[in-house]
């Protein structure tokens, strides 16, 4: 490239940023006004007042304890002149969840720790109220559009021609797991965060005196439940 060519392409890039930075200033604004809340709000305002628009919040099969705290146990108004947003107490929903729940901060316990559960709580919970257990998003039984883990996971859904699916699957994924377990990440019953170690978790489900057992899994003290 020649010198009138650079010229020509350094006067062109410095009118693109101009024009970045200029869409940048008339959008910032909008940025800002993305967490308004609708209505107007005393400073003060109290979780009675919260509630005469947000009342589903508290009702359902169900709801979070925190409720009973009160919104401003985890939401925070703020009023500028006739302006008021609204934000969570703490810089993340994460963050927010463990002030309560200190015992499912995974920087503080050893071993392998469920994804999801290190930072981002309400990927699988719904903090107010929900028709599932623990506050989960969705059942953990059923089928791919309906189960909450197999939204990630696909371990045992795809079985091949001569496979077999395990039933246990059908019985909900909780039949087997619990997610905020933890141990030694050495040991299946920890790393796979499972409710048991094996075999003692199968023998809830499959019968230690079965021939079938028997044959398929030879030398293998069912009885007693314990490996070898």
């Amino acid at each position: 490239m020649d010198e009138r060519g650079k010229d020509g392409f350094g006067l062109f890039m410095n009118t693109l940023l101009k024009s970045a930075f200029f869409i940048a200033a008339i959008l910032s604004p909008l940025s800002m006004r993305a967490g308004e809340h609708p209505v107007p709000l005393e400073k003060n305002v109290d979780a009675a007042k919260c509630l005469e628009c947000h009342e589903d919040k508290t009702k359902g099969p169900h709801v979070h304890s925190a409720i009973q705290m009160g919104c401003t146990s985890c939401h925070e108004v703020r009023t500028t002149k006739d302006i008021t947003r609204v934000k969570l107490t703490a810089t993340s929903s994460g963050k927010l969840c463990l002030s309560c729940h200190a015992d499912k901060n995974a920087a503080e316990l050893k071993g392998k720790v469920h994804p999801p559960a290190v930072r981002d709580c309400v990927k699988c919970h719904e903090p107010h109220q929900s028709k599932n257990e623990k506050q989960l998003l969705k059942p953990v039984s059923g089928d791919k559009q309906e189960n909450l883990c197999l939204s990630c996971h696909t371990t045992g859904v795809t079985v091949g021609a001569k496979g077999s699916r395990h039933a246990a699957l059908d019985m909900g994924c909780d039949t087997c797991h619990t997610v905020h377990k933890v141990g030694d990440p050495n040991k299946a019953e920890f790393a796979n965060h499972l409710k048991k170690s094996t075999p003692e978790l199968c023998l809830e489900c499959h019968d230690a005196k079965d021939a079938g057992l028997q044959k398929t899994h030879n030398n293998q003290p069912f009885a007693k439940g314990k490996m070898p």
